[in-house]
């Protein structure tokens, strides 16, 4: 499956009728195997016939029974829809094809980060392969709808590592679907501002919020977050400004209810 996309060969037909005859036997290949062909399959621009290939030879219902169910007729409109996607991701990141391969039996289907734990313990998926995977599914979401957002909350997805690859994942999807294009390049043009502008450096810390008299425990995070939140909203400039805010939020709320501005939990 994997020589005959990446270089647009044909199978023969009798060759192809024997995978079919004995694709549960794949399950005697390492998973360590069978994730390194998923990489490569995966990470090349005819990642769709891969996909469709894994389908029709009966290999992806023993590799990924968790998809197998939405793309089990090979035409229902989730799998067809799956397919148009990977045609449509640009990049060459395995996490990023892998995360549309998976979307129909884990976004559609609201399974998300907890089967993605599963599927990547049982492929011998690395630390990161796997983290990338739950951040792409976790804030599809956020992104396709990120004009609407609080810009403290987008900002917090934009700024962790694997945003980039999130964004690819997400143009391609609304490049099939239609929807959301602008959102995603709200996102493109938000991930291109200069560092400070992006993510400026806190202004207070746990340590700041001791030396105010705030008893430690639980208060401190919402108390923190809703200090960054007014920063990143520009309420908020300088470090007099933030400890002030913090004083008022640790005077004027009970620790239990003081929660950030902008309803970030």
């Amino acid at each position: 499956v994997r020589i005959a996309a990446t270089y647009d060969f044909a199978v023969d037909p009798e060759t192809f009728a024997a995978v079919r005859r004995n694709a549960a036997e794949i399950s005697v290949v390492s998973a360590e195997r069978i994730a390194a062909e998923l990489r490569r399959m995966l990470g090349q621009p005819r990642r769709r016939r891969a996909a469709d290939l894994l389908q029709r030879s009966g290999l992806l219902e023993t590799i990924l029974p968790e998809v197998a169910l939405v793309a089990q007729d090979g035409m229902s409109a989730p799998w067809q829809t799956t397919l148009d996607i990977l045609d449509a991701v640009e990049s060459d990141e395995f996490a990023v094809g892998f995360a549309v391969l998976l979307r129909p039996g884990l976004v559609a289907g609201g399974q998300g980060p907890a089967a993605i734990r599963g599927i990547g313990e049982r492929l011998r998926l690395t630390t990161r392969e796997q983290r990338d995977l739950a951040f792409f599914v976790r804030n599809e979401a956020s992104v396709l709808q990120a004009r609407s957002l609080p810009w403290p909350t987008l900002q917090r997805i934009l700024i962790q590592e694997p945003a980039g690859g999130l964004l690819s994942y997400a143009e391609a999807i609304s490049s099939v679907l239609g929807e959301h294009r602008a959102d995603v390049e709200f996102c493109r043009e938000r991930l291109q501002l200069p560092p400070a502008a992006l993510n400026p450096p806190v202004l207070i810390t746990g340590n700041d919020l001791k030396r105010l008299g705030i008893p430690a425990g639980p208060a401190y995070r919402p108390i923190l977050d809703a200090v960054r939140d007014a920063q990143l909203d520009q309420r908020v400039r300088s470090r007099d400004d933030a400890l002030e805010l913090a004083r008022q939020l640790a005077d004027e709320h009970p620790p239990a209810s003081i929660r950030p501005q902008n309803g970030t939990p």
